[in-house]
């Protein structure tokens, strides 16, 4: 579900996508397997159920914003969305950009933004794309490569004796990580959040600009399925104006 929109007082065009609410949305979100995409003759992998949901969508929401750029007077085109529409937000602005759809300036904001993009594409899309995390929120450190790491590294607790005699938590935790990502499929494309990525540690915390690698990791707390309700990103974004 999606909509576009004018921004009378900001001159703004806004394409705002919704995040996961029903059974289908759900289905977007676990085809993961990552499909091959092409940005600006690049060649990398996006998110495979996103990145169909955002070619989908893409014709009819072209027709929206060209009807709105011939009727209003427009600065800037903006997409955004939360979670699964975070995703296919960025994913969209990512292939518009690549293809040289609009004249008009346009940036993503990608809040709670999944991982939909291999490295090698993420780094460009941060000219236009902004990915803000919310404290210890899953989704962002959610991929198919991360559950799989997560996977082998519960199974390599559970089963070495050798690793519960070690006193160091760093050191346990880099032999642990070493070794579960040396199990990991080779064929299994690690990818990322596109773009910038912001976070936010807490609601009166201030934003902080921090790389790619702070989110390959799933990170397991008792707040990292609701770090990522919108109303935890709201607060801190209200707060901070």
């Amino acid at each position: 579900a999606h909509i576009v929109a004018y921004d009378a007082e900001n001159r703004t065009i806004v394409v705002a996508i919704r995040g996961t609410a029903s059974v289908s949305d759900a289905m977007v979100d676990l085809l993961c397997k990552a499909e091959p995409l092409q940005l600006r003759g690049q060649a990398g992998f996006a998110h495979g159920g996103m990145l169909r949901a955002a070619r989908t969508i893409m014709g009819g929401v072209e027709v929206a914003i060209n009807q709105a750029l011939n009727e209003f007077d427009v600065e800037e085109i903006v997409v955004t969305g939360h979670s699964l529409g975070a995703g296919v937000a960025a994913l969209l602005t990512a292939l518009w950009k690549s293809e040289g759809r609009f004249e008009t300036p346009m940036r993503c904001m990608a809040f709670a933004c999944p991982q939909v993009l291999s490295p090698v594409l993420v780094g460009a899309e941060a000219q236009w794309t902004t990915s803000v995390v919310v404290g210890d929120d899953v989704v962002p450190r959610l991929s198919l490569a991360s559950a799989l790491d997560l996977r082998e590294a519960i199974i390599l607790l559970a089963t070495d004796p050798a690793l519960a005699s070690l006193s160091d938590s760093k050191e346990l935790h880099d032999q642990i990580r070493a070794r579960a990502m040396a199990q990991l499929d080779p064929s299994v494309e690690r990818l990322g959040p596109a773009g910038r990525i912001v976070w936010i540690p807490g609601e009166s915390a201030a934003p902080v600009e921090v790389s790619h690698d702070f989110l390959c990791d799933m990170l397991v707390t008792g707040d990292m399925v609701a770090a990522h309700m919108p109303h935890r990103y709201l607060k801190p974004l209200v707060a901070l104006g």
